[in-house]
């Protein structure tokens, strides 16, 4: 392992990082130390730019989530959850879906509904929904309201836009590592790194992880325990693509606290993805 080390401190050699030590942990992670909070998406970059030298992912983590959850698998459960992430079919078949079973009345709607569409749109929504409704129907609603109208849709997009920004991303205060993985399949990280409370299955992870990456180009770059941040090649078209992916987000980040109408527009615009599952 120490001549891996050597190894990664020379690719690093020209980048930002080569200045920082390379160090390795109990459960045989490399990990580049010494990262400022304000420089982790430059620092991965970096890390990321030398993966076909090193073999290795970057993940930025906080040392304390390491502590906690850093973990050796053995080789031949990594080589299973590689064959289990590859399995054909559609992974999103087996994860439950986005759901919200409250109520929504029509004391609900002036703060349910975009703000662009002012009372206009909460006395038609009285007019052609059923109410009591529940959060599902009513956002599915909204998406078609706002996507039949240019103007409503042009100021609903703008006001969405920063959640699939890293304006939305955890900003760290504590301590920050970026951890090299020993492989270059990023969806694998669940071998070694913990996510969330609910969408805690490492199998489930890897196939969501592996089929964001082949149909959006989706890179993780950070795991903070009950978080995870990518950066995306491409986005989904505005209509169902965009609903189905800002479902699947929704999925697998039950805690973020956006509606599934608003994050389909924003995701249409914006290169990074958010999740959040605490408890």
């Amino acid at each position: 392992m120490v001549q891996e080390r050597a190894e990664v401190a020379a690719a690093l050699n020209g980048t930002v990082l080569e200045r920082c030590a390379v160090a390795e942990t109990p459960a045989g992670l490399l990990l580049v130390k010494g990262i400022q909070p304000d420089q982790v998406l430059t620092s991965w970059r970096a890390a990321r730019s030398v993966v076909p030298q090193t073999g290795r992912w970057p993940v930025a983590v906080m040392l304390e989530d390491l502590r906690i959850w850093d973990l050796r698998p053995r080789r031949e459960d990594v080589e299973e959850l590689k064959r289990l992430s590859a399995v054909e079919g559609d992974p999103w078949d087996s994860v439950w879906q986005h759901a919200d079973d409250s109520e929504v009345d029509e004391a609900d709607l002036s703060w349910r509904l975009p703000k662009p569409g002012g009372a206009d749109l909460v006395e038609r929504a009285r007019r052609e929904l059923v109410l009591p409704t529940i959060p599902a129907l009513l956002d599915r609603w909204v998406y078609e309201v706002v996507l039949s109208d240019p103007s409503l849709l042009a100021r609903a997009s703008a006001s969405a836009a920063s959640y699939a920004s890293t304006e939305q991303w955890f900003e760290p205060t504590d301590e920050v590592c970026l951890a090299l993985l020993p492989t270059p399949d990023q969806w694998l990280a669940p071998a070694w790194l913990h996510y969330g409370e609910g969408f805690d299955d490492g199998v489930l992870q890897a196939r969501t992880h592996r089929d964001w990456a082949e149909r959006w180009g989706a890179e993780l770059v950070a795991s903070w325990g009950t978080m995870r941040q990518f950066l995306v090649a491409r986005r989904p078209s505005v209509g169902e693509e965009a609903w189905t992916v800002a479902g699947q987000l929704l999925a697998a980040g039950p805690s973020l606290q956006v509606d599934q109408w608003e994050l389909a527009l924003a995701l249409t615009q914006g290169d990074a993805w958010f999740l959040h599952d605490r408890p």
